[in-house]
């Protein structure tokens, strides 16, 4: 709803983007480190010539062909010299650079480099010169290819001593993490910046945590000269010893923790960590050692902190009593929430209905523009009831809700789980229910900020509902509840004034403009044309300059939704009249949002010719103008223009944008509005042309960044209201695009939650798959461990336990790998799922047995045993 109400406002005042604020504003983060100034002030010929060259290369070299990749090359190195800007030129040695080291050439690199001097560096990158790019290229080629003594010796080299420095990061890592930690120490002990001999200890303790050298480590830790950076250090060994199965080490190091906070994090989080594998008398003395000790400091850790610990292990009366002994009442709702969020992740739904009740609704919401935790936890636990067919507790949780609008959401989703499993009746059933509270509700408040607030009628709910019913093709029933709807606009009284009044108005008008769209669907066009016949009795009505003139191209948009085309040009005719009025800069960009509504009546001959009038006048009214701007304000019009059932409109306004990642940023944000508006074949036309403007984007971060962009907002964002396995699917397109493995890795694993939440269950399974096998590409190991348990903690909470499966099994260390299973075998068990928790330990204690070191063997196994005794008992 929020989302909707912001792109109305701009609307409203001139033009609008349809992204969400937040994808608007990571567009702005992606322009600001994507600017092209590199090719912006070069001579475009040599650039792109230059380009093309590197790019002929590479695929040479792909092909076998190394003396052919070469030659072309140095053809692309003698191009990069005609380029004027030193900027520019360093910038495209680089790549050179770059492609001569992959493919063995150190002479010709090393040569090339020294050409550069250190006095030019990116304007995208702070404070790195283009030559110490160059040489971190050629260091890391010799690392590449196992050449680690090579690399040193070009690094030793260097005179430079900040580029030297910059250097001896990726050597280092590679010696620590093949186990040369003696090597590694001596390079390190040298450097006196203490920040950066800091940043080298970390890069060395990689190596001990890769390697499973815990003990190692810690005697290695002692050379951290800051106590916090020394605890810091030992924390990450205890973490990783416990993501090992090495709970008794773990607790060792944790025990030598010397800040007492970070000491008291570490136990508590090892007992968690003790509690996941079934350990539950471990955990609960690492949790008592914990708690005591945070007593003993000047600022102990709330009590509810503790409760939620406690019941997470499974001790819900220790959580409990807790909870009750907190004095402030915002700390124990804390503490209530959370031992309702335990309950949950156990399949106590019930238990955590109640614990959920105790807390006041809003009492841990800190802004009215902020969900409310209370809200949310019971909106997952009405979907995970009605997963697991405990309906008459969804039911209950659902009716609790305070606030009719919410307990209609909450309806919906449980006749949506019905309609999905084929279930109509009872899916109609409670769709009766929703109607009968929807129609209770007299007005709904909106917090678009924390400083916007006004009210609105009950119809949005009530389209909801309507669509529900027609996804299991209750026609009747969805038309009566869009007549309501359209009763309920026309009745509503606003209780302020002003601008609140012209932001209602806005949103009624937008619903009767949906409202109208499916009652013509639903075959009823006569209540369709009600409904157009209200939308022009606003502007009249409107309290400001603009709102007569945003109410009338939203009225005639109405009118050509019922076929009343005329009236729709007549009322365009009228608007256009009054913004005559207006002064240039209010005119322009008025008359902007009449071509947009032409553009909507399907007269894109009209909106063009609008357009190609309003936009000087803009650009001149423009206080900042300049290109970016012009570019900018164009490529928000062309968003806008997606009202018309035509890609070609849109990109024409796309084509004149000056900055090609803009261009792709725009053409990506068409596409999104095509998604959202479930208009399949134009937004497949508008990613077909994402992927031909990001191919000729020159440089690899800027087309990886933008296709990063372009998966992550509109597909694969928590809570996106996109569904439709379609979406995903080019969702998956794009991903597949993008070169760097670990950046591909983590959106195919976005786009697995999303499939997932959906209901795709096998493309789920597909898009996780591509995930890990994406992630093994990722050069280092310790990178690829640490994305794989981000994963599984994910799936976890969101209890999409399937996906976890793979994610455990692709660890590629045995004792990661077992300790995953583990976790997910107690899982299955506290849900009451013991066959699969059986099977899942037996194919822990299958890895357990070919492990080499018969200690840690042995140990693991007693362990897997001990855990398969619990389930035995507590079956």
């Amino acid at each position: 709803m929020n989302r909707w109400v912001l792109s109305l406002f701009i609307l409203v005042a001139g033009i609008a983007p349809t992204l969400p604020a937040t994808a608007n504003l990571l567009i702005a983060q992606l322009e600001q480190s994507m600017q092209p100034s590199s090719t912006a002030t070069a001579s475009t010929s040599a650039v792109d010539l230059a380009w093309e060259l590197i790019q002929a290369a590479t695929a040479q070299a792909q092909a076998g062909d190394r003396p052919l990749a070469l030659a072309t090359l140095a053809r692309a190195a003698e191009q990069v010299e005609t380029i004027e800007d030193a900027t520019v030129r360093d910038r495209w040695r680089v790549e050179v650079i770059r492609q001569y080291a992959r493919l063995g050439a150190d002479t010709e690199a090393i040569a090339l480099s020294q050409t550069m001097d250190y006095n030019t560096q990116s304007p995208d990158y702070c404070c790195l010169p283009f030559r110490t790019e160059a040489e971190q290229a050629i260091t890391q080629a010799y690392l590449d290819a196992g050449a680690i003594d090579r690399a040193l010796e070009f690094a030793e080299r260097i005179e430079f001593s900040a580029s030297r420095e910059q250097l001896l990061t990726p050597i280092v890592l590679s010696l620590a993490m093949q186990g040369e930690f003696e090597r590694a120490i001596a390079l390190v002990e040298p450097v006196s910046d203490p920040t950066q001999k800091i940043g080298l200890q970390y890069t060395i303790l990689k190596g001990y945590l890769h390697t499973e050298a815990f003990f190692e480590g810690l005697r290695f830790t002692q050379r951290f000269a800051d106590p916090m950076e020394r605890s810091g250090a030992r924390y990450l060994l205890a973490q990783a010893a416990w993501r090992s199965g090495q709970f008794n080490t773990a607790r060792t190091i944790a025990s030598q923790i010397e800040t007492p906070d970070n000491q008291i994090h570490a136990l508590s989080q090892l007992a968690l960590a003790n509690a996941d594998v079934g350990q539950t008398e471990d955990a609960l003395s690492l949790l008592s050692l914990a708690f005591e000790r945070t007593q003993a400091t000047s600022e102990p850790r709330p009590l509810a902190q503790w409760a939620g610990y406690y019941a997470q292990i499974g001790d819900f009366d220790r959580a409990t009593r807790l909870v009750n002994e907190t004095e402030h009442d915002y700390d124990r709702a804390a503490g209530n929430l959370a031992v309702a969020q335990a309950y949950l992740a156990t399949g106590r739904f019930a238990a955590a209905f109640a614990s959920a009740q105790q807390v006041a609704d809003g009492q841990l919401q800190p802004l009215a523009e902020y969900p409310d935790p209370k809200l949310e936890l019971l909106q997952t636990l009405v979907n995970q009831a009605i997963r697991t067919g405990q309906d008459q507790v969804a039911l209950q949780v659902a009716r609790s809700f305070s606030k009719p609008e919410q307990q209609v959401q909450a309806l919906l989703a449980i006749a949506q789980h019905y309609t999905a499993h084929q279930q109509a009746e009872q899916a109609t059933t409670i769709l009766a229910e929703a109607v009968e509270v929807a129609t209770s509700i007299e007005r709904i408040g909106i917090f678009p900020d924390r400083h916007t607030y006004f009210e609105m009628s009950n119809s949005g709910v009530l389209i909801d509902i309507a669509q529900a019913y027609l996804a299991v093709d209750q026609t009747a029933a969805a038309t009566t509840v869009l007549s309501q709807a359209i009763d309920s606009i026309a009745t509503f009284e606003p209780s302020a004034a002003g601008w609140m009044v012209s932001a209602t108005q806005s949103l009624h008008l937008r619903n009767l403009t949906t409202i109208a769209q499916m009652l013509i669907e639903a075959g009823a066009p006569d209540r369709a044309r009600g409904a157009a016949e209200l939308a022009a009795q606003f502007a009249p009505t409107a309290p400001d300059a603009h709102s007569p003139i945003a109410a009338l191209t939203q009225a005639a948009q109405i009118q050509a939704i019922v076929g009343n085309l005329e009236q729709a040009r007549t009322l365009l005719a009228t608007a256009t009249t009054q913004s005559e009025a207006l002064p240039a800069p209010e005119k322009a960009r008025t008359q902007s949002v009449i071509a947009i509504s032409y553009a909507a009546i399907g007269d894109e001959t009209q909106a063009l010719a609008m357009l190609d009038a309003a936009l000087p006048m803009l650009f001149s009214s423009d206080p900042f103008p300049s290109a970016e701007s012009s570019d900018w304000q164009l490529g928000n019009l062309a968003v806008a223009l997606t009202v018309a059932d035509s890609i070609e409109l849109p990109m024409t306004l796309i084509d004149r944008i000056s900055n090609p990642v803009q261009q792709a940023v725009f053409t990506n944000n068409v596409a999104h509005a095509y998604i959202t508006s479930d208009r399949q074949a134009l937004a497949e036309a508008a990613i077909q042309q994402l992927l031909q403007r990001v191919d000729r984007l020159q440089e690899p971060i800027q087309q990886d960044n933008l296709l990063n962009i372009a998966v992550c907002n509109p597909y694969a964002s928590e809570g996106c209201p996109i569904g439709g396995a379609w979406k995903y699917d080019l969702a998956m397109q794009l991903a597949n695009r993008i070169q760097n493995p670990g950046m591909r890795a983590n959106q195919f694993f976005l786009i697995a939650q999303a499939y997932s939440r959906a209901g795709e269950t096998e493309q789920a399974a597909t898009a996780i798959g591509q995930a890990i096998a994406a992630n093994q590409q990722v050069p280092s190991p310790f990178d690829r461990r640490e994305a794989l348990f981000s994963w599984m903690d994910a799936f976890l909470r969101d209890y999409q336990y399937d996906l976890a499966v793979p994610v455990a099994n692709a660890f590629a260390e045995p004792s990661y790998r077992i300790t995953a299973l583990r976790r997910l075998a107690h899982q299955q068990a506290r849900l009451g799922n013991s066959e699969r928790a059986t099977a899942m330990l037996t194919q822990a204690q299958a890895i357990a047995e070919d492990m080499e070191d018969w200690w840690m063997r042995s140990q693991v196994l007693q362990a897997i045993d001990r855990q398969q005794s619990g389930l035995a008992i507590s079956d």
